[in-house]
């Protein structure tokens, strides 16, 4: 280990930054935290519906315009989902519905949701936290029965 110090320098504090101020978005109740991605220059917003429905749902923000809550049909959930975009699509990630334990996934391309899947050997408690690094996906999320311990799968 050397004893030389090590320096880094800022252009700027992070009370620098300006945020513009809460603003809610219209027409968008839900019931658990919230994930949102770029895709084909639109923001997707994916959450639980309002009053733990156990339904996912969307919001796309296009033209400086919210387009109105959307609802994705045949997923069951619970907890906040994870959205990623991957190979061009969005992957969206949500415990299954009844705080089932299980992990559960759909594809959107742009046209229409390809249907929900579960990922096998996972179990699950909590909200899972997706990213895409070196051409797969790693999904991170709290193992099953609320262990308190950390977990990940990847998709290759």
């Amino acid at each position: 280990m050397s004893d030389s110090p090590i320096w880094a320098r800022s252009q700027g504090s992070i009370t620098d930054l300006h945020w513009r101020g809460d603003s809610q978005v219209p027409r968008t109740g839900l019931s658990a935290g919230s994930s949102a991605v770029v895709f084909q220059d639109r923001i997707y917003c994916f959450h639980q519906g309002s009053r733990n429905s156990g339904e996912l749902w969307f919001n796309v923000y296009e033209d400086f315009q919210w387009r109105g809550d959307q609802k994705v049909a045949n997923v069951g959930m619970s907890a906040g989902p994870s959205a990623v975009i991957f190979n061009d699509k969005v992957y969206v990630f949500p415990q299954g519905g009844g705080n089932n334990g299980e992990l559960w996934f759909n594809v959107y391309d742009g046209n229409g949701w390809w249907g929900d899947a579960r990922v096998l050997n996972t179990g699950m408690s909590a909200a899972p936290s997706a990213v895409v690094y070196h051409g797969k996906i790693y999904l991170f999320h709290q193992g099953h029965g609320n262990n308190g311990q950390l977990w990940f799968n990847v998709l290759e």
